[in-house]
């Protein structure tokens, strides 16, 4: 008896050795199958990325393709508008034709001038004030867009002369010792730091500027830019700029002076943007117009202030900026190229891509 009883224990705990012996089988499956499948998931999540990336690739030339083309055409290639910006456009043609859900392969990509609201198609950096062709003879023009955004009179002619000590070569300060110094205090911080002697490089080094806020910086930041980094002198396309940029050019030729008031500044501006955006009176529709001085019915001060304003214009922009975003098909995963490409040489002078 006690052999049969000596066997039947050992057979217990043999089966209980080997139920667990399973159940950790079982634990390690389940784990194993577990991290196979989360490893299956990155694994398909990456492909589908790459896609993307690749698909926003391909918008990106597609895009180079059609600003070539518009340079080629000497129509469409002088004058550039909100609405056809470094784009050539055929008959009813619009940009969101071209540019919006390009199907390609299983995905598909589309190219917006980076604003909000969407706008299909190329954006233009002309039509912004260059940190870099900003200078002592119109510095005044930056002081005017800050204190439209905010700024008080005094802060905002110390930023702009302190932004043309931040950029230019020389160390001699663009207001005098008395009024501004070359070594500071520029930062976030106010603490003493040399200025730079060299381009902006990007617009947020505004932020570097004594009595710059962030607030006001928000306010401006999409009327500025950084390009041509090398400039010889100030241009701006009037038919793109937005109204903050166009009211600081215009307060800035008013004055004594120009024997023009404010008043003037405001009442031309009102007038440049009703013209040119058309009979619809809608920017970047078909109907906008190119800004025809005697088509506009502007008082004697409002021309005056308007041909001064003509020195810094240019109709044909040079640097075109974009977003292009691919979008894989089955899950839609996204990627994003924003560039500014060289109208004349056709290279890539910013780049960022997700």
């Amino acid at each position: 008896m006690r052999s049969k009883a000596l066997r039947q224990g050992t057979r217990g705990s043999v089966l209980i050795v080997v139920v667990g012996m399973l159940a950790i089988l079982l634990l390690m499956t389940v784990s194993v199958g577990r991290r196979a499948n989360q490893e299956l998931v990155l694994v398909k999540y990456s492909l589908q990325k790459m896609q993307s990336r690749y698909l926003a690739w391909a918008g990106f030339h597609y895009s180079l393709s059609y600003i070539r083309a518009d340079g080629l055409d000497e129509k469409t290639g002088r004058y550039d508008s909100q609405f056809a910006c470094a784009v050539k456009l055929i008959e009813e043609q619009t940009p969101e034709d071209i540019f919006k859900e390009v199907k390609l392969g299983g995905g598909s990509f589309g190219v917006t001038a980076g604003q909000d609201p969407v706008r299909y198609g190329m954006g233009d950096e002309d039509g912004k004030l260059n940190l870099n062709a900003v200078g002592i003879p119109n510095y005044g023009i930056l002081k005017e867009l800050l204190v439209i955004a905010g700024l008080d009179l005094n802060s905002a002619n110390m930023v702009a002369a302190s932004a043309v000590d931040w950029r230019d070569e020389d160390s001699e300060p663009a207001l005098g010792k008395e009024q501004q110094q070359e070594e500071g205090p520029f930062g976030p911080e106010k603490e003493p730091l040399r200025a730079k002697n060299r381009p902006f490089d990007q617009v947020v080094e505004l932020m570097f500027i004594n009595r710059m806020t962030p607030e006001v910086y928000e306010k401006i930041k999409n009327g500025l830019t950084v390009f041509p980094r090398r400039a010889d002198n100030l241009k701006i396309n009037l038919a793109t700029a937005p109204r903050e940029v166009l009211l600081a050019m215009a307060r800035f030729f008013s004055g004594p002076v120009t024997g023009t008031s404010r008043g003037d500044a405001d009442g031309l501006v009102t007038k440049l943007l009703a013209f040119r955006a058309g009979e619809d009176r809608i920017e970047g529709t078909a109907d906008d117009q190119e800004l025809v001085e005697t088509k506009m019915a502007l008082t004697m001060p409002e021309q005056v202030i308007f041909r001064l304003m003509m020195q810094y214009e240019t109709k044909t922009s040079r640097f075109i900026s974009f977003r292009v975003s691919g979008f894989e098909g089955a899950n839609r995963r996204q990627s994003h190229i924003d560039a500014v490409v060289d109208r004349q040489t056709l290279t890539v002078v910013s780049w960022r891509n997700d």
